[in-house]
């Protein structure tokens, strides 16, 4: 017998990932350079109402003691499950038929409209069956329906992804010759070597604020590769709508970022530790005509020969075949002479066929058969997509990057040395990671079709293997303690940290995991249910919808783990599985939602009733609503809490005590789970400054008590001369303030723009532009001249008003705005300020970067800003910003309407406009002198300063009583930009002055 050991050195990493640029502004980026998906959006789509079918009582009366999960989208049902349940039929094929002819027959399903796609059995015996929807011949993308059947053949869950019946009316109005160049917009960073639109057309599913609308769309293939990089290939998928020709969904299914023992130097423990001498596994010997396998630890065994003897073992094995890019992708080997049994080898990094070769080459082939090994200790026979051996190329031209593609029978790739970064072929993080894809692309019938999941649930095979939360250590050269992700500081939550670009989005599942098994205390632990869920319920969903992804990823795993069918009672993890969830924004209440109106203002000193009800799709998770409160905005103030009483079919009342007058109450409502996580808030979107910065949230509700109101400007008239919409340092030359009726303007379906005002509905307000209701969204967006302008703003400054004989004054306005329907969402703020006029300092009273596409009430009180305001100014900025180097604009929108100045007391005088003032400033700019020339010399108290642009006091004129003409030398000071503030008793002027230095 003839015995010989092939030993290699190897190492890994983690891909780097890049927020990609994003291009056309029709279309809705989801952040990577070539995505588009019309869900990107969709998290901020307030539906009209949630539509409601019935179906929990229709299905608790065919499911009983089920848990019951309805789509607020659709009204139907998403997932069922609970103890198993005997159904009709010999095979599992007749069961799922005799349930849709039934059980689920009384919520709509048609049996002739869902057919069979795979099944599967997993480790512990549970049957799966999978199924998508064709209606009238066409399939329904993103579709699906699983049925899960228990060892013993009862039914215990029904999962199903379906988005309304389609209208049959509908037809194409385009050619797929058309579709196939619409779905080419935008590539000109690319080089097309193939592309094809398929002829049977898909049913699209395309949200809006009424639910799903289904529209007849090409699906198109586009190969090619990246023109910076053409090694990396492009392989795009996408749809195509057939009626109104928009692109609406595009996504890169390229994923970016051996008795011969054979041996070689491993970096086994990562790139940052010395390597270790090991036999190479599963590696491929030849011995004449005869092939040979070594087995996992390198070894090979045979008496097919005779010693001595001259062998040929290539890189490549059962698993991993390498291929040298630089040699024109051609598999390395070496002759190896065998002159005595029990031989051992190291295996050369020259290799005597000329085919470049080196460490890094034997170092992928190991941890690819290292992944290998260890997905098939998580599946066994379970699962045999990844049995075959998966092209390795190393040294593809590029730098800093790694990736794995599907075209060609799927590969994955790594670049060399260069660019600052050490060859992603060294790191083993970034093999596992590039291998996690190629098992779901194996995995999921087409692939997973969530590039945010892939990436996520790509790091977590590398986590799961390394027992480490960091990713490629010491990925740059020289620099040890470099890495590309982390997941033990510094967590990404949803949805704060949703930016739209895969692998960032991904963290956030990732993380979800990570800490898992934290809470576990085993990794191991962590691993195994990860990759069963994986496996058995293949979570997945369109691109933009990451919220419903990841909360389906929690429910599965939490199903998954059970060991009773019996949700309600929780499961052997429950606790450590929700909780490390919930760090990261999943919630077992993710989907509750509420129905409430704003409360009007109230009555000092009466009880005030506030009602809500509430929607809860996964009751055994719920235990309480509460309303948290607070009277006031001062520092220091803590906000009370209420629990709230359900009187009955969740709907739920409590009581605030009676409250003194002049009070803003700002309020909302906070649900807790069975595991006592409060983190579902309410109003949509908002969450307490303790979780996240207030002005990257939507705000509370908010009403007054014991008010009174003194003024109200409703913008239905002519405004006086002394507003400006538009000020001398605003630089949008489209989107600018203007007093009008609003236009509505919408992109992919999505208003963008508010057609309506706050106070009739038909009247005027301050909007930021308008344009025709045919144009598209951004004719009047708020934007610039160019896109070399990074920030674009536009202003509306009221005069000032007189508040000095008002007891307790409170300002309110309704406001509307929108940046999330377009390009770089919550790239751009929304700023409300005041100032109390000397000095002209303003301070944000409103201010946060998230949509809030409805009027929003925003009320305030201007002496907790400045203690002693007697007058007041208001400043409404709405900004467009964009990444340096883009050629397009974000989406930004924003109106104004109704402001009212209330009181405490109900009676007394009106606020009063401050008059302004009639100095002339001239010239402007200025070189030596500026001349004030006032209007009157009859006043009591005057005051000229200088101030910088942030508001600190530079000079002070000198004042002479009585006079009126004024010449200030400006010589000594420093050219640029200063503000002049004028007051002349009550009445405050202020002005921007450029000083010119000679």
């Amino acid at each position: 017998m003839k015995q010989l050991f092939i030993l290699f050195g190897i190492t890994a990493m983690s891909l780097s990932s890049n927020a990609q640029e994003q291009a056309n502004n029709n279309l809705q980026r989801t952040g990577d350079r070539f995505g588009v998906s019309v869900f990107t959006n969709s998290r901020s789509i307030q539906l009209e109402q949630r539509l409601d079918k019935g179906v929990q009582a229709k299905l608790a009366a065919q499911f009983p003691k089920w848990y019951i999960a309805t789509d607020k989208w659709t009204g139907g049902f998403r997932d069922l499950n609970g103890p198993g349940i005997n159904v009709s039929g010999k095979t599992l094929t007749d069961k799922a038929t005799s349930l849709m002819q039934q059980q689920l027959a009384v919520v709509g399903i048609k049996p002739n409209e869902w057919v069979l796609e795979s099944q599967h059995t997993s480790t512990k015996g549970f049957q799966y069956l999978y199924y998508v929807q064709v209606v009238d011949g066409k399939k329904v993308a993103f579709s699906r329906m699983h049925f899960r059947f228990n060892p013993e053949g009862q039914i215990v869950r029904i999962f199903m992804n379906a988005y309304g019946q389609p209208d049959l009316s509908v037809t194409p109005v385009i050619t797929a010759d058309k579709a196939l160049d619409i779905a080419q917009l935008e590539l000109g960073a690319a080089t097309i070597t193939n592309k094809i639109v398929e002829t049977d057309l898909e049913w699209f599913p395309i949200p809006s604020t009424k639910g799903y609308t289904l529209h007849p769309a090409y699906k198109f293939t586009i190969e090619g590769s990246i023109q910076e990089s053409n090694s990396i290939p492009l392989y795009l998928k996408g749809y195509v709508d057939a009626v109104t020709s928009e692109l609406l969904y595009r996504d890169n299914e390229t994923k970016d970022a051996t008795n011969l023992k054979v041996k070689d130097s491993i970096f086994t423990n990562g790139f940052t530790n010395p390597k270790t001498v090991v036999g190479l596994p599963y590696i491929t010997v030849k011995i004449g005509a005869t092939t040979l396998l070594a087995n996992d630890t390198g070894f090979v065994s045979s008496t097919a020969f005779t010693i001595p003897t001259v062998d040929t073992v290539y890189l490549k094995g059962a698993w991993s075949t390498v291929r040298s890019a630089k040699s024109s992708n051609k598999t390395p080997y070496v002759y190896l002479t065998v002159n005595k049994m029990d031989s051992t080898y190291m295996f050369p990094t020259t290799m005597t066929s000329g085919i470049e070769s080196s460490s890094r080459h034997v170092n992928a082939y190991y941890h690819v058969n290292t992944v290998h090994d260890f997905m098939k200790k998580m599946y066994g026979t379970s699962f045999t997509g990844m049995d075959y051996s998966l092209a390795t190329n190393v040294d593809v031209t590029g730098t800093c990057n790694a990736y794995y593609t599907a075209a060609g029978g799927s590969s994955i790739n790594f670049y060399p040395l260069g660019g600052g970064c050490v060859s992603f072929a060294e790191v083993r993080d970034v093999i596992y990671h590039e291998y996690g894809h190629a098992i779901v692309g194996k995995m999921y019938t087409g692939g997973m079709t969530n590039g945010a999941l892939n990436e996520g649930q790509a790091d977590v095979w590398g986590l799961s293997i390394t027992g480490d939360s960091i990713l490629a250590r010491g990925y740059l050269v020289g620099s040890p303690t470099s890495y590309i992700r982390r997941y033990d500081i510094g967590y990404k939550v949803y949805p704060r940290d949703i930016i739209g670009e895969v692998h960032a989005d991904g963290e956030i599942i990732a993380g979800c995991w990570w800490d898992y098994g934290q809470n576990k205390g085993s990794v191991d632990s962590m691993a195994k249910l990860f990759t069963e869920t994986l496996l058995n319920d293949k979570p997945d969903g369109p691109n933009g919808t990451e919220g419903q992804v990841y909360f389906d990823f929690l429910i599965s795993a939490l199903i998954e783990d059970d060991n009773d069918a019996d949700l309600s009672n929780g499961t052997p993890n429950l606790v450590p599985l929700a909780r490390a969830f919930a760090k990261h924004g999943i919630y077992l209440l993710q989907d509750a939602d509420i129905v409430h109106t704003e409360l009007a203002h109230q009555a000092k000193g009466v009880p005030i009733t506030v009602n809500a009800s509430l929607t809860v799709t996964h009751p055994y998770f719920f235990q309480s609503l509460n309303l948290v409160y607070r009277t006031s905005r001062l520092a220091g103030t803590l906000w009370d809490t209420i629990p709230m009483t359900n009187t009955g079919s969740y709907n739920f009342t409590c009581t605030i005590p009676p409250l003194n007058k002049g009070l803003i109450v700002d309020y909302y409502f906070a649900t807790r789970d069975v595991i006592n996580v409060q983190g579902v808030f309410f109003p949509y979107n908002y969450y307490p400054v303790a979780m996240y910065a207030e002005n990257t949230v939507n705000l509370y509700h908010q009403f007054g008590v014991g008010i009174s109101p003194k003024d109200t400007i409703d913008f239905e008239t002519a405004l006086p001369s002394t507003w400006q919409l538009g000020i001398s340092s605003d630089n949008a030359t489209l989107g600018k303030w203007i007093q009008a009726v609003p236009i509505a303007a919408y992109n992919n379906g999505l208003m963008s723009q508010t057609g309506s005002d706050h106070t009739s509905g038909s009247g005027q307000c301050l909007v930021t532009g308008n344009a025709a209701a045919t144009a598209t969204a951004y004719t009047a967006s708020v934007r610039g001249s160019s896109t070399a302008s990074l920030s674009n703003m536009t202003t509306v400054l009221t005069p000032f008003f007189d508040l000095s004989n008002f007891s307790n004054p409170i300002i309110e306005f309704y406001r509307w705005y929108g940046n999330g329907r377009g390009n770089y969402p919550k790239n751009s703020y929304w700023r409300a300020q005041i100032s109390s006029g000397s000095p002209i300092i303003y301070r944000d009273i409103d201010y946060t970067s998230q949509s809030d596409y409805q009027w929003r009430r925003r009320m305030f009180k201007p002496r907790e800003t400045y203690s002693s305001a007697d007058s007041i100014q208001l400043k409404f900025i709405a900004t467009e910003v964009h990444p340096s180097g883009s050629s397009t604009y974000q989406l930004v929108e924003a109106a104004i309407d109704d402001i009212v100045i209330y009181d405490e007391v109900a009676s007394g005088a009106g606020v009063q406009e401050v008059k302004t003032a009639l100095a002339k400033i001239y010239p402007n700019p200025a070189v030596n002198t500026v001349n004030v020339v006032l209007g009157s010399a009859n006043y009591n108290e005057l005051s000229i300063h200088f101030y910088d642009m942030s508001g600190k006091l530079v000079s002070t004129v000198p004042i002479t009583k009585g006079a009126t003409h004024y010449a200030i030398d400006t010589r000594n000071m420093a050219s640029g930009q200063y503000m002049l503030v004028i007051k002349m008793d009550k009445t405050i002027q202020s002005s921007t002055v450029t000083i010119q230095a000679q």
